[in-house]
């Protein structure tokens, strides 16, 4: 039989955490990818593609306090003649949680046109391969500046989330000084 101190102790230690609990937020995320891929309208060719993705994050709030989130989504792409993947377009987007409740937020559609490398009819001129195409997406959840869930498509974005910027934004590289002699 537990003497009164040590049910005393365990009790309030249990009452502590739970209070803990309750005031920390916890949410969770699940990220659904809505992917459409088309010939722009007016194309004369097959060989021009357009992509649009548009992500719907889905935040649940377990705790029983409203929540305040920011999201910051990422989607990556590497230019057609080449592979090496980069932010294509980023962004960031705030939500209120209800307690104990699931909610919707969408990101802007990014919008990516390239076009195959092709020999048009009746010619011996190959078009060469130029755009940007779409390959994954980052997102990633924070309360207070605090990371608290993340998801990447494919995994291996998760090492590029935040250290790129996006290739829109990204400034043309500096003009060299003229050497000096």
């Amino acid at each position: 039989m537990k003497s009164p101190l040590i049910f005393l102790v365990s009790s309030v230690l249990f009452a502590i955490s739970s209070i803990v609990h309750a005031q920390t937020p916890s949410v969770s995320l699940r990220v659904e990818q809505e992917t459409k891929q088309s010939e722009p309208p007016g194309a004369k060719d097959h060989y021009t593609k357009t992509q649009k993705r548009t992500l719907k994050v889905f935040l649940t709030n377990s705790s029983k306090t409203e929540t305040n989130v920011k999201i910051k989504y990422t989607f990556f792409g590497h230019a057609i003649n080449s592979h090496e993947t980069t932010a294509i377009d980023q962004g960031e987007k705030d939500a209120t949680l209800k307690p104990s409740d699931t909610q919707e937020v969408d990101t802007p559609t990014s919008s990516q046109t390239y076009v195959e490398e092709h020999y048009p009819p009746k010619s011996k001129v190959k078009v060469p391969a130029s755009g940007n195409k779409l390959t994954g997406y980052g997102v990633q959840v924070f309360v207070d500046d605090k990371l608290m869930g993340e998801s990447y498509e494919p995994l291996s974005m998760k090492d590029l989330m935040g250290k790129a910027p996006a290739a829109a934004a990204a400034a043309p590289p500096a003009a060299k000084a003229p050497a000096k002699k």
